[in-house]
């Protein structure tokens, strides 16, 4: 039988049964007080004589509950910032406590179980000594004389009109008038102002007098020059002369006469700008090839002192003309080809390109030479494919005639032996065309050639069927036979119908 024994851990926290082992809470836990406990039970065993001992070490941790509520130490303070700090300065640092632990800031908290505190802050806003006395600009000192004496004789001013902006501020004793520099003038506004002054004496009654004051504001250079765009874009074709006229940029300023200049953007010196007239020119001959765009920075600047200056781009397309030939990536192609290679086999993919843009640069391709009706090409992908003669519709008779109306003795006349067989091989691939018409493919359902017969169909297919194997590594000797024993069947058929078509 085992017995437990009851833990001691100092100020009485758990129990365990005797008998079952069961540990139980005796006292309320405080996470704030203990948050965690190391404990020490002992096993008796009671059917051994004498009792055998075993001891289990038993570490337990206190979850924190969100029982204690965050207070600060004040409730009311007062923070003074003096003004014109710059944002983001640190004011004021507040500091809470919270007597929980720090356990629950790791942890998911219902919003209705949040405990909250507050207090008052008063912000005070602390002057700066950051503005300087104002003192007006004196603009006129107006005088009136009274030649009475004493208190009839002391002249006071006033301004009855034209300051309804208040621009200007007339001394009422000493009759001076200065500018409000809080309300600076400005000529493009309003260049003059008529104040209408009055000298009121001190008598009684109060004898006036009036006079109108004009006050004509000059200029000084504080308006910039202005282009009606940011932007400018115009365009130009390649291999222009130098000195062709490109852009007349018109710029509206604010004063009669302005300078214009490239700031920027004239990689390679290409073009020049009049600096009074605005005409931009090209100084050499452009190549779309080399440099298709330019985005050039243009100033204009006046004559004020100090100068005031604008900038604006100018994007210049350089447009394409048809000025480079397509070029293939060889100069000589030398291929070979079966002579019973299969109609529409292609022989070979040429490509060529062209330098220049859109349509200039679109390259389409044809045979020059007379290929007899052997090849094509197409004009788009540039794929030479072999083409196939209808020799079962041939006129032999028509080719006969056609060669024999050639006076052969006359025209080989003086010539070597090969340059006889060529211009004889040339003179017959040319007749050969009107009287051996061209081969046209067939589609599934189109009629076969009446040669072609159920026993040579089976050997082509079967010469398909070694063809694929023998792409793939294998069956090269059975593939090689296959096609000699077709080769030799269809120029037997053939041979058979052409003799007679020969007879007819």
């Amino acid at each position: 039988m085992d017995a437990y024994d009851s833990v001691d851990d100092g100020d009485v926290y758990f129990e365990v049964d005797r008998w079952t082992g069961d540990l139980f809470l005796s006292k309320e836990l405080d996470y704030e007080t203990s948050s965690h406990f190391f404990l020490q039970v002992i096993i008796k065993d009671y059917s051994n004589n004498p009792p055998q001992n075993n001891t289990v070490f038993l570490s337990i941790d206190v979850e924190d509950l969100n029982d204690h509520s965050p207070h600060f130490q004040d409730d009311f303070i007062v923070i003074g910032i003096e003004e014109n700090v710059p944002i983001g300065t640190l004011v004021y640092t507040f500091n809470a406590k919270d007597g929980d632990g720090s356990s629950p800031n790791n942890q998911a908290i219902n919003v209705a179980d949040r405990r909250r505190d507050s207090l008052t802050a008063k912000i005070v806003i602390l002057d700066v000594n950051d503005n300087s006395p104002n003192v007006g600009l004196l603009v006129h000192h107006v005088t009136a004389k009274d030649p009475d004496e004493g208190r009839n004789g002391h002249v006071m001013y006033q301004l009855i009109s034209g300051n309804e902006n208040g621009s200007f501020i007339l001394d009422k004793i000493t009759g001076t008038v200065t500018l409000f520099t809080a309300q600076l003038l400005d000529r493009e506004v309003q260049e003059h102002y008529s104040l209408t002054v009055m000298a009121l004496d001190g008598g009684t009654p109060a004898l006036s007098a009036m006079q109108v004051l004009t006050i004509l504001v000059l200029d000084v250079n504080d308006e910039s020059p202005i282009f009606l765009q940011q932007l400018y874009e115009t365009a130009v074709y390649e291999n222009q002369d130098p000195g062709e006229l490109i852009l007349f940029p018109n710029a509206v300023v604010c004063h009669n006469f302005i300078f214009l200049c490239l700031k920027g953007g004239n990689v390679g010196e290409y073009f020049t700008l009049n600096n009074t007239s605005g005409k931009l020119l090209v100084t050499r001959i452009l190549d779309r090839e080399d440099v298709s765009n330019f985005t050039l920075v243009i100033e204009c600047h006046d004559l004020g002192s100090p100068p005031r200056s604008s900038t604006a781009l100018l994007y210049i397309t350089v447009l394409d003309e048809n000025d480079h030939s397509p070029l293939f990536e060889k100069n000589q192609y030398h291929i070979s080809v079966r002579e019973d290679v299969e109609e529409g086999t292609a022989i070979l993919d040429l490509f060529a390109s062209d330098r220049d843009d859109g349509p200039n640069g679109k390259v389409t391709y044809s045979l020059i030479g007379d290929t007899f009706g052997a090849f094509a090409i197409n004009s788009v992908t540039g794929s030479i494919q072999s083409q196939d003669l209808c020799f079962r519709r041939a006129k032999f008779r028509l080719l006969k005639e056609l060669l024999n109306g050639i006076p052969w003795e006359t025209v080989l006349k003086g010539m070597g032996t090969e340059q006889s067989w060529q211009l004889f091989k040339s003179t017959l691939l040319r007749a050969q065309r009107l009287p051996i018409p061209q081969q046209k493919k067939l589609s599934r359902g189109g009629r076969r050639p009446t040669w072609l017969c159920k026993d040579l169909q089976l050997k082509l297919r079967e010469k398909r069927e070694m063809y694929r194997k023998w792409k793939q590594g294998c069956a090269a000797w059975e593939y090689r036979a296959v096609v000699c024993v077709c080769r030799d069947r269809i120029r037997k058929v053939k041979a058979a119908e052409l003799g007679e078509g020969c007879g007819k």
